[in-house]
This record gives structure tokens, sequence and C-alpha cells, in this order.
């Protein structure tokens, strides 16, 4: 009966610490895929911020030239 015991006990550790494993390479991939989402996200910040840059700088030398 104790041998039985003992061999539930060590299967039922076996799956936790799987599940562990698991859960600890799920966190890591959704880490990692935020992260990239982020920078993602930022980089399209980036382009629309230099978009209009370039539009503004464009539109003031456009009204340089009319002035003068």
């Amino acid at each position: 009966m104790e041998s039985v015991k003992n061999a539930k006990d060590e299967r039922v550790r076996e799956i936790r610490n799987a599940v562990e494993l698991m859960i600890a390479r799920l966190e890591s991939q959704l880490k990692s895929k935020l992260l990239t989402l982020m920078g993602k996200r930022i980089l399209k910040r980036c382009v629309v911020i230099f978009c209009l840059l370039f539009k503004c700088d464009t539109r003031k030398d456009f009204v340089q030239k009319e002035i003068f």
C-alpha cells in the first residue's frame, strides 16, 4: 500500500513540475511577444512623427519661398 502511495506522490510531483515548466515557457513567450508588439507600436509612432516633421519642414520651406 505504501509503495502505491509513494508512486502516486512521485507522479503528482512530476506532473506539477511539468505544469510549472509549461507556465514558465508560456510566460516567457508572452513577454517576448509583448516586447515585440511594443517595439512595433513605438516604431509606428516614430514613423508618424517623422512624417509630420517632414511635412512641417516642407511647408516651412514653401512659406519662406513665398515670403522672399
